[in-house]
């Protein structure tokens, strides 16, 4: 960590904050790290392989564990995918993104949790990726990869590296309690 920059005021939107972030980041691989989520210690360095491997990669990202508010794993988020393809998500992936959209990202949004991805800053235009509406709160994020990877490579790796926190006091949790967004998206 090179910079810590702590706001005055909270913004009320998360991704003003990716964007502010991304903007001050100086190395070529973004990693946003959502406070209440934690990895595995090989994330990074598995996350990293697929962009070694094929330089049209855009965007990287793991299986999450789902987690509790005691921080006891209780399952993954394979059955997230399974309604779509109940095997693609079980091994590791490189795939055509515009594939990926048509059969998955358009249908519903595959990548779960931010805090499981990694993606290419030169990849990022922060004038036309972050124009992203007010009412897209809470899916502001499956907005963002569609238009990060559009054209491009995306990769996925099946092993559980992440850890998202799931449980009756999570943001989620909270949106689909009071306002039943996450249902309606």
């Amino acid at each position: 960590v090179i910079t810590s920059i702590f706001n005055e005021s909270n913004t009320g939107n998360t991704f003003k904050q990716w964007a502010k972030g991304i903007q001050m980041a100086k190395g070529e691989l973004i990693w946003i790290a959502e406070t209440d989520d934690y990895c595995d210690a090989y994330f990074l360095e598995k996350l990293v392989q697929p962009f070694k491997n094929d330089s049209n990669v855009v965007l990287v990202y793991s299986q999450s564990n789902r987690v509790n508010e005691k921080g006891e794993i209780t399952g993954n988020w394979i059955t997230h995918t399974n309604d779509l393809d109940e095997s693609l998500f079980l091994h590791d992936f490189i795939m055509d993104s515009n594939e990926f959209i048509e059969k998955f990202l358009i249908c519903k949004n595959v990548i779960p949790n931010a805090s499981a991805v990694v993606f290419k800053k030169e990849a990022v235009d922060l004038n036309q990726h972050f124009d992203i509406a007010p009412e897209f709160r809470y899916c502001g994020d499956w907005m963002f990869y569609f238009k990060l990877i559009v054209n491009k490579k995306i990769a996925f790796v099946a092993d559980s590296l992440n850890n998202f926190r799931y449980h009756s006091t999570s943001v989620i949790a909270k949106a689909v309690q009071s306002e039943n967004r996450i249902t309606i998206i």
